[in-house]
């Protein structure tokens, strides 16, 4: 590990996103616990169920120090707070982290979570290019992602993070380990790998497609069926029943 780390406790960096709020970017410190706890609570079920692979409701006492008194090293963690008009800080409003995979040292486990009204603003390829940044700071070499088969956001991340060395997709959890770029230019553009991420946006959007077509039409035969219903209800009710047709 570098001896000088840009990513330390005094690490801070301000951003504008498109909408006009203003963030700033820190590691994250012991007493964010109720500012993490408030950033949770904004996470749509949705998110929720993307970040921790379930329906998770609520964060334990447990879980909220074992997220917040972390040692910046083997677990590490960036959040992006709100800030007010005088530049106070208010909302958590989004957090990546890394955690070191146990039995392999040069190997970490991301994740990320952004508050559902600020996602589709960048916010996200943000933190991953200072997660890799922060990663490679440290000694890592590999990256671990997990993260639900249908995470069309996720798939669009790692294009851009490195190399991807290997993939799995089990039980609709897709898992995407990826090779940091050597040095301290990190290109960040899609890898050769991308290309095969893109079938799976395509196949997904083909996928959804069919879904869309096959719902309209099941519901242009529902309306005709009740057409028809309505018609034969008319005609059983008339005092000339069907006779009345010929």
């Amino acid at each position: 590990m570098n001896a000088e780390l840009k990513f330390d406790g005094g690490y801070r960096e301000r951003i504008g996103l498109p909408g006009g709020e203003r963030v700033r970017l820190r590691l994250i410190q012991p007493d964010d616990k109720a500012r993490l706890l408030a950033g949770f609570r904004q996470l749509s079920a949705e998110s929720r169920a993307s970040r921790f692979l379930g329906g998770k409701q609520v964060l334990s006492e447990a879980e909220l120090r074992h997220f917040t008194e972390i040692d910046q090293v083997g677990h590490f963690a960036i959040g992006a707070v709100e800030l007010d008009a005088r530049g106070r800080e208010c909302d958590s409003v989004a957090l990546g982290r890394f955690v070191r995979l146990s039995g392999e040292p040069r190997c970490a486990e991301v994740a990320i979570a952004i508050a559902d009204r600020l996602q589709g603003k960048g916010l996200g390829l943000l933190l991953l290019k200072r997660l890799v940044e922060a990663a490679q700071e440290r000694g890592f070499e590999r990256l671990r992602f997990e993260y639900p088969a249908d995470n069309i956001g996720m798939h669009r991340l790692i294009q851009h993070a490195g190399r991807i060395v290997g993939r799995q997709n089990r039980d609709g959890v897709v898992a995407v380990e990826i090779e940091l770029p050597v040095g301290d230019d990190v290109t960040w553009r899609p890898s050769i790998d991308a290309f095969d991420n893109m079938f799976l946006l395509t196949h997904g959007a083909f996928q959804d497609s069919l879904r869309m077509q096959f719902d309209w039409g099941l519901g242009v035969m529902n309306l005709a069926l009740d057409a028809v219903c309505a018609q034969t209800r008319y005609w059983n009710a008339s005092p000339c029943g069907w006779r009345q047709a010929r």
